[in-house]
C-alpha cells in the first residue's frame, strides 16, 4: 500500500468542497475496494477528540465495477459545525468488516487512506450582507485646557449614543461661526486621531489670534453630522493662559505626607456637576490625578471625562464637571499614593 497520503485543505465556510480519492499500492498499482463497505471522513479540531467534537463529513466509493476511487465532500451543514477559528485535522479511512476477511481473522481490516489540516476562510459576505453600522453622533463638552503663545490644549467628551467612533477629526481656524466655513473646514481636515483619545494639542498657532476649534466623530460608514460639529461658541485667544485665571482650589504639597487644598492635608474637595472649575497645582514631582478608585494611582482608574491636563504636577488643571460624574471621585499621588490623596464629593447644583 502507497498510503496514508497527506494533503491539506482549505475550506471556504458555506461552500461545498468536493474531491476524490485513489488508494493506490505500493507497486503503483490501483488498490482494490471491492471489499471495503465503510468509508469515512472525519474531521475534528485534534486527533483523539471526542465523538461529541467530530464533524462526520460525506465519504463513499464510487459506483463503477471494482470501485477505484473515494469520493469525499464537506457539506455546508459541516461546515455550520465548525469555528472558522480553530485549524482542524482529517482523516479518510476505509473499513473492510470481518465478513469479509478470511476465517482465520475476528476484526474488521481499517486503512487511514488521506490525512491532513483543514483550515477555514469566513465567508465575506456575512459581514457586508449585515446592516452598515450607523453614523455616529459628535462628542460634546469642549473643555479648553493649557493654553501658550502658540499652542492650544483641549478635551472632550465621547457621544454615549448613535453609532460607533472611530476617530475624530480636528480642524482649527481663526475664529468664526459661519457654518459654510466651519463645514468646509472640518470636512477638508487632514487631522485625525482614534476613537480612544478625547483630548489633543494643537501646535503652531499665532499669538493674540483668535481661533475656533471643530471636532467632528467618523466611523466606516460616514461622517457624523456636520451641522451638529462640537465647536466653541467664543473666540479662544492663545495668549490667554488660564494660570492667570483666578482658581478654585490652590494644591500644593506638603514634602510626601500629604496634598495641601488651600492650605489643608489631604481635604475633601466639593465640585457641583455641571459647573468649570481651576485647580492651580503647584506640586512638583507629585503628579496630582482625578481618578475612580482611592489610595492607589492607576493609569486605568484615571477619571478623564472633561478634565483637561489632569496628572499635572505644576499648571492649572481644568475640569467641567459632567452631569453623569460620580458622586464620589478621588485624587491621588502618582508617585505617593499611601499619603497623598483625598475624596472628591460631586454634588448636584440644588446641594
Amino acid at each position: 500500500m502507497a498510503f496514508p497520503g497527506t494533503y491539506n485543505i482549505s475550506y471556504y465556510l458555506g461552500d461545498t468542497h468536493e474531491f476524490r480519492v485513489y488508494p493506490k499500492n505500493a507497486d503503483g498499482s490501483i488498490f482494490d475496494l471491492t471489499d471495503y463497505s465503510t468509508f469515512k471522513f472525519i474531521i475534528a479540531p485534534t486527533r483523539g477528540a471526542s465523538v461529541a467534537d467530530q464533524i462526520a463529513a460525506f465519504a463513499a466509493v464510487d459506483q463503477t465495477p471494482n470501485g477505484t476511487s473515494i469520493l469525499c465532500a464537506i457539506r455546508p451543514e459541516d461546515g455550520a459545525r465548525m469555528d472558522p477559528t480553530v485549524q482542524y485535522v482529517y482523516d479518510i479511512e476505509i473499513v473492510k468488516p470481518q465478513s469479509a476477511v478470511s476465517n482465520d481473522r475476528e476484526y474488521d481490516i481499517v486503512h487511514t487512506v488521506l490525512t491532513g489540516n483543514l483550515t477555514i476562510t469566513q465567508d465575506i459576505t456575512t459581514e457586508e450582507s449585515g446592516a452598515p453600522e450607523p453614523l455616529p453622533n459628535n462628542p460634546s463638552t469642549l473643555v479648553v485646557g493649557n493654553i501658550t503663545d502658540t499652542t492650544i490644549q483641549v478635551s472632550w467628551s465621547a457621544p454615549v449614543s448613535g453609532g460607533q467612533v472611530d476617530a475624530y477629526k480636528l480642524a482649527i481656524i481663526p475664529f468664526t461661526t459661519n457654518f459654510t466655513d466651519i463645514t468646509t473646514a472640518i470636512q477638508n481636515s487632514t487631522t485625525s486621531i482614534s476613537f480612544d483619545n478625547t483630548s489633543y494639542t494643537f501646535f503652531g498657532l499665532t499669538e493674540n489670534t483668535d481661533y475656533t476649534v471643530l471636532i467632528l466623530s467618523t466611523n466606516e460608514t460616514g461622517d457624523a453630522n456636520y451641522s451638529t460639529v462640537l465647536t466653541n461658541e467664543n473666540a479662544i485667544t492663545t495668549g490667554d493662559n488660564p494660570n492667570t485665571i483666578e482658581p478654585d482650589f490652590f494644591i500644593t504639597n506638603d514634602g510626601n505626607t500629604a496634598f495641601l487644598i488651600d492650605g489643608v492635608a489631604n481635604d475633601t474637595i466639593t465640585v457641583m456637576r455641571g459647573q468649570t472649575y481651576n485647580l492651580s497645582v503647584d506640586a512638583a514631582g507629585h503628579p496630582f490625578w482625578i481618578q475612580t478608585v482611592p489610595s492607589t494611582y492607576s493609569a486605568l482608574d484615571a477619571y478623564n471625562e472633561g478634565v483637561a491636563n489632569n496628572g499635572a504636577e505644576v499648571g492649572t488643571i481644568t475640569w467641567t464637571v459632567a452631569q453623569n460624574a460620580p458622586d464620589t471621585l478621588f485624587y491621588v499621588c502618582q508617585n505617593h499614593p499611601a499619603n497623598m490623596g483625598g475624596i472628591i464629593s460631586v454634588v448636584d447644583g440644588e446641594s
